[in-house]
Order: C-alpha cells, then structure tokens, then sequence
C-alpha cells in the first residue's frame, strides 16, 4: 500500500513540474549597446588595467638611467675638509687647513655607454605598452568570445526547452482524448525536465562569463558587433609588439653589460683643493692650491661576478626572443589553418543543419498521424537540436579563430 502511495506521489509531483518551470524566468543574454564599438571596449579595459602601473616604474627607471649617462661626473662627487695642529704636543702654533672636493670621472667610451642604456631604456616605455596592449587584447578576445558561445548556447537551449514545452501540450492533450498513453505524458514531461535543468545550468555559465567581461573592461554591455575583419598580414613582421619588447630587452641588457664593461676597475677620483699652513707661531701662513688622482687597478676580479650576472640574463633573452619567434611562427600557423577548417566545418555544419531540420518536419507530421512514436520523436528531435547548436556554434567559433589570427600577427581590436 505505502509502495502504491509513493508511486501515486512521485506521477503527481512530475505532472506538477511544467508548472513550475513555466514560473522559471531566466534572463540569459548580456544587452547590446547599439553605439558601443569594440575598440572603445578596450579602451575601457586599458583605462582599467591594473599592470599598467609598471608603465610608470618602467619610464623612472629609464629617466634615471638618462640623467646617469648625460650626468658630467661618474658618481657623486664628494666634499673633504681637514684640519691639523700641534697642540696636544710641542704647541708651537703648527696649523694647517685643508678642504678638496673629489670628482669621480667617466673612464674612456664609459659616458657614451651610460647615455646609449638611458636611450634604449626610453624606447622600452612605449614598446613595453605595445607589449602591454597586445597582453590586454588577448584576454578581451578570449572573454569576449567566450561569452559569445555561452550567449549562444544559453538561447538555443531556451529554444529548445519552448520546443519540448509546445511538444508537452500536444501530447497532454492527445492523452486527454485517448490518443496517447499516460508514460508517454511522463515521459514528455521528463523531456522538458531535461531542458529547463540544462538552461539553468548554461545561464550559470553565462552569467560567470558575464562578470568576467564586466571585470575586465567596466562595461555591462556588449558591442553591437564584435566580429574583426581577416588581417592582410599573412606573415609575422619584425615589428610584432612581444618582438619588439623582447629584442629591446636584449638590446637593455647589451648596453647594461657595455656599460659595466667600460667601467674597468672602478671609477678614476680627481681631487681638488685648497691647502692653508703656518708652521709656527710667528710665521705667515701658506696658501697653495692641489690636485691629485686616484686610479683603481687589478679590479677585474671585483667587478667579474657582477658582470657575468648581466652576461647570463642577456644569453637568457637572447634564448627566450628565438624562442619566442619559434613559438609565434607555430601559432600563426595554427591560426591559419583554423580559420580555414573552420570555414569547411561551418559549411559542413549548416548542411547537416538543413538535411536535419527536413528529418525534423517528416517525424512531426508521422507523430501527429500516429505513424512514428514519442521516444522516436524526441531522439530525432535532440539530433537536430545538436545540429543547430553545432551551426551555430560553428559560425561563432569561425570568427573567434579569426580574431586569435588577428591576435596572432599583433594586431589590436
């Protein structure tokens, strides 16, 4: 009895489900802003980039290092002052002051060095932004289009629940005059269960890929449109912005390690200076004026362990920028040939599309005759739910693989 029940329970709680799921609102798609572009979008997103703050610590850096290069003296120059009497001994009224200043001097091609590193440190502002922005356009493509294909997955799967829903109201009415049997009403309403907990699960989905293009470029809407025409470069050029940042890296390291080079054993020191002595009491006091330098010898050994330092990041760079172009030529490679199976695929797909849309219509007029079955229908029916969703899917993926070529050959939004 108590098993009768519970079956009794269950058949009235799933017949009671499209009620429930007719209540269900689900708001899946970002709105579009008419007038907003893509290349504003990413503007948007470069005002809010956090890593554009190294932008400022970079152009400091490269200041500092041009004020070193164009400075008249090699280090600080350094101010000394002595005083000497005989007071504590025979107290004759031996005095002697004395005050110098001491200037460290640049050693031969050393200023010339320190002026090309503040150069080439200058020039890496405005390529590390290029590198920056190409970092930043890569992330809005990949956000962007990921919430593309949510958007798209989240609207067919409405569609598609609305069609088992339409379906549910034939066959309840069919079993309400005796052309159906009850599992058949169950088994629609399953069906229709089905689809609403998929909706539901792609409009979580969508709505994490949604706060993840807010976060990125402050915008609650998306461009009117977000598709990016193929680029004419078919070729990677030396003037690829990771290119660029990375072979003046190289060039960084170069003059960094010339500088240090030319700085031999350390800094040449030229002093100069005044020099006031009496030798006795009753003598008149002597003024002269002095000069004198200090050179450094047999340093090397001193100044070795911080030039191999620089030696092996710059081997380093150099291994990384050949690296780095293997890398690119393979990926711009990839991209091509993505684009163009993917435009073989979405042909494909749009065939199926259309051969499964007529398989469609011939099930459903069987199904109102009585000729073809409930299950056989909703198994016709989600292949070609799949091979809507596929050429759909396909369009957009086509113009996503588009935008990575783009991405690929340095080009921005």
């Amino acid at each position: 009895m108590n098993k009768i029940k519970y079956i009794f329970c269950l058949v009235a709680l799933i017949l009671a489900m499209p009620l429930i799921a007719q209540e269900a609102v689900i708001n899946p798609v970002l709105k579009v802003a008419p007038n907003l572009t893509l290349k504003e979008v990413f503007k948007q997103a470069l005002v809010k980039y956090p890593m554009r703050k190294q932008l400022v610590a970079i152009e400091q850096e490269a200041e500092a290092l041009t004020q070193r290069g164009t400075s008249l003296v090699a280090d600080a120059p350094a101010l000394s002052l002595r005083y000497q009497d005989d007071r504590a001994y025979d107290n004759t009224g031996l005095v002697e002051y004395e005050a110098g200043v001491d200037l460290p001097l640049w050693h031969w091609g050393q200023r010339s060095a320190g002026k090309k590193l503040g150069v080439v440190a200058t020039e890496s502002v405005q390529l590390h932004d290029g590198k920056m922005k190409l970092e930043l356009a890569k992330q809005l493509r990949e956000v962007i289009w990921k919430l593309r294909l949510k958007q798209n997955e989240v609207i067919l799967g409405q569609q598609n629940y609305k069609v088992s829903e339409k379906l549910l109201k034939a066959v309840r009415r069919r079993v309400e005059l005796g052309g159906l049997a009850k599992i058949d009403l169950l088994l629609a309403e399953s069906d229709l269960m089905e689809k609403l907990s998929l909706t539901e699960q792609l409009v979580s989905e969508l709505e994490v890929a949604s706060k993840s293009y807010t976060r990125l470029t402050g915008f609650d809407r998306l461009p009117e449109n977000i598709e990016e025409p193929v680029s004419a470069i078919n070729e990677l050029l030396e003037s690829h912005p990771l290119l660029l940042a990375k072979r003046n890296e190289v060039h960084q390291l170069e003059a960094e390690l010339n500088f240090l080079r030319a700085a031999g054993s350390g800094q040449a020191v030229l002093s100069l200076g005044v020099r006031s002595e009496r030798s006795d009491s009753y003598s008149e006091p002597i003024e002269s004026l002095g000069a004198a330098i200090n050179i450094p010898f047999g340093g090397s050994v001193h100044k070795a362990p911080g030039i191999a330092a620089v030696n092996r990041q710059l081997v380093q760079s150099q291994s990384e920028y050949k690296y780095l172009l293997r890398v690119l030529n393979q990926e711009l490679y990839a991209a091509k040939k993505k684009v163009a199976m993917g435009k073989r695929k979405l042909e494909l797909a749009l065939s199926r599309k259309g051969i499964s849309e007529k398989y469609l219509k011939m099930n459903q007029i069987g199904f109102q005759t009585g000729e073809v079955g409930l299950f056989d229908l909703l198994k016709v029916q989600e292949k070609v739910q799949q091979a809507i969703l596929d050429a759909s899917r396909q369009q957009i993926i086509l113009q996503q693989n588009i935008a990575r070529l783009n991405q690929t050959v340095g080009l921005l939004p």
